[in-house]
């Protein structure tokens, strides 16, 4: 049987669904959820009444679609907290010097039947070789 986070990681409707109850189950005690991860994390570790609330939440959310909620191993806060503001701050960068190759790349490829008829032409002789397949001269 898939756990609550497999089974809702390969659906969008259910991740919106889990999370509106985590916030429906906060805002009914009182307690407004941080739209920021750092701060969230901080929040719950900061209030052990919200976590039981949550984890709560969480079992019955995974009983009424039928999966399993396996509870993680506690994260250090600090860790958790380092981790979420390093995922923040990560742009992911294309070096210059990748383009450039798929440009070479491509002028290749645009070449290599024109490439392939001469050479084709000079070790076979040009009557042995009228033309490559696929290819209408320009």
């Amino acid at each position: 049987m898939a756990t609550l986070f497999e089974a809702a990681a390969g659906d969008a409707n259910e991740i919106s669904q889990l999370v509106d109850s985590m916030l429906q189950a906060a805002a009914e005690e009182g307690v407004a959820l941080s739209a920021n991860a750092v701060d969230f994390v901080q929040q719950i570790s900061e209030d052990a009444q919200l976590r039981l609330i949550l984890l709560k939440q969480l079992v019955e959310f995974a009983a009424a679609h039928g999966v399993d909620f396996v509870a993680e191993a506690p994260l250090a806060v600090e860790t958790a907290t380092a981790v979420l503001k390093a995922l923040q701050n990560y742009t992911p960068s294309t070096p210059i010097s990748q383009p450039i190759a798929l440009l070479f790349i491509a002028a290749s490829l645009l070449f290599a039947p024109s490439v392939f008829k001469t050479t084709a032409g000079t070790l076979y002789g040009d009557g042995t070789v009228a033309a490559v397949e696929g290819i209408v001269p320009f």
